[in-house]
């Protein structure tokens, strides 16, 4: 089997990564199960993928491994998607697949996501010296959002410049290594919208999303740890609602976010695919 390297066949590659993505013991987080719903995924890195795949092939040229990386300077960090492996890639193979897409980020910090079950990604982050971070569970919620009544001090609304010192401090707190910053989440060039909630004139809390099709993905929610078990989270899903539409809802959540999980639980979301993310040292 020869080194990592770049190839123009993205039928093929796609092929192979929709395939590895069917298992959860071969899936990494976050794309798709077929090669177009795939394909739709990785067109929206931040880097062009079919740039910044590498693979592996076998005695026949057959696609035995693949890997693509994307980064943003800003916040310092790239997010190997991958690598896929099939059976016949060793260790060391693996190894070099993921070194070879790291090698064309400009950051020194890196991430790569996997199902819980793949235990060739566990392996691998532990061979190259990773650190593997909590779970991260799906929760979907099919249907509108029964949000408690509104305490009339709470105000929902668009964010203001002088919100974003607010936002940042929640923001860090509850997501250190999140793959945007509040500067970025608060710039009208970039695909989030924005709520915020606002509780006897101060910011208690904000959420962002994007809609996905006829559904919604939340991308981050904070309250403050003073305006918690208020109803302000729920406020902002359904506010969220309705200011993009949608009738379903789709998140992520940590395992040691126990009070998030416990809400979005009783408000009638549903738990799904569970991921983990690896760090490098």
């Amino acid at each position: 089997m020869g080194q990592p390297h770049h190839t123009a066949d993205r039928t093929g590659a796609l092929q192979f990564i929709a395939e590895q993505q069917r298992h959860p013991a071969t899936a990494c987080a976050y794309l798709g199960t077929d090669a177009a719903s795939v394909e739709a995924d990785l067109l929206d890195l931040d880097q062009p993928w079919a740039q910044t795949l590498r693979v592996t092939t076998g005695a026949q040229g057959e696609i035995t491994g693949a890997a693509v990386i994307e980064w943003d300077e800003e916040v310092g960090r790239s997010w190997v998607h991958g690598p896929w492996l099939s059976d016949e890639v060793t260790c060391e193979e693996a190894h070099a697949l993921l070194g070879s897409v790291i090698a064309q980020s400009p950051v020194t910090a890196h991430e790569m996501y996997a199902s819980t079950r793949n235990q060739r990604i566990a392996r691998l982050a532990e061979a190259a010296g990773w650190k593997a971070g909590p779970a991260h569970f799906e929760y979907v919620l099919a249907g509108p959002v029964e949000a408690p009544a509104q305490d009339p001090s709470l105000v929902l609304r668009l964010p203001h410049d002088e919100d974003e010192p607010h936002i940042a401090r929640l923001h860090e707190a509850e997501f250190p290594h999140a793959y945007a910053t509040a500067r970025q989440l608060l710039d009208p060039g970039q695909p989030y919208a924005v709520l915020v909630a606002q509780m006897d004139g101060r910011a208690a809390g904000y959420i962002a999303a994007q809609s996905e099709g006829d559904a919604l993905y939340i991308d981050f929610l904070a309250v403050d740890p003073e305006a918690r078990r208020q109803g302000v989270g729920a406020s902002l899903l359904a506010g969220m609602v309705g200011l993009l539409g949608g009738d379903r809802m789709r998140l992520t959540v940590s395992e040691e976010q126990a009070a998030a999980r416990a809400m979005y639980t009783a408000l009638g979301f549903r738990e799904g695919a569970s991921s983990r993310a690896f760090h490098s040292a």
